[in-house]
């Protein structure tokens, strides 16, 4: 697959459940996938769609108050807690805060959600 800072790269190198990322694929275009076990943020904020209880949460999904309105209104939702049990799959760049590894997506269409 064509990725815009890494060429071209085969789908094994770039796709990762999210208790895979490590520092290798910091600030690497990469895609991320796991299961939402819980939600955190402020209505109107930034979201958190964690991967992991927050002592071993890999590598969450967070989602800028612009983002997370966006996909919000899409879905006809009022908040994100419909979808704990859920799972996430997000394309973009890893990025480390307080050591911890998160991915966030660019836009809207960078991210998909399998809800139950």
């Amino acid at each position: 697959m064509s990725v815009p800072d890494r060429g071209d790269v085969p789908l094994r190198d770039l796709i990762r459940a999210s208790h895979e990322v490590s520092a290798a694929d910091l600030d690497r275009t990469t895609i991320v996938w796991g299961k939402v076990v819980s939600v955190g943020g402020k209505p109107g904020g930034t979201q958190y769609l964690n991967t992991g209880p927050y002592t071993n949460n890999p590598c969450p999904v967070t989602l800028s108050s612009e983002r997370a309105g966006e996909l919000l209104e899409i879905l006809g939702w009022d908040n994100f807690h419909n979808l704990g049990g859920g799972h996430v799959i997000v394309f973009g760049k890893i990025r480390l805060f307080r050591g911890r590894h998160y991915i966030e997506p660019e836009d809207i269409n960078k991210i998909a959600l399998l809800t139950h």
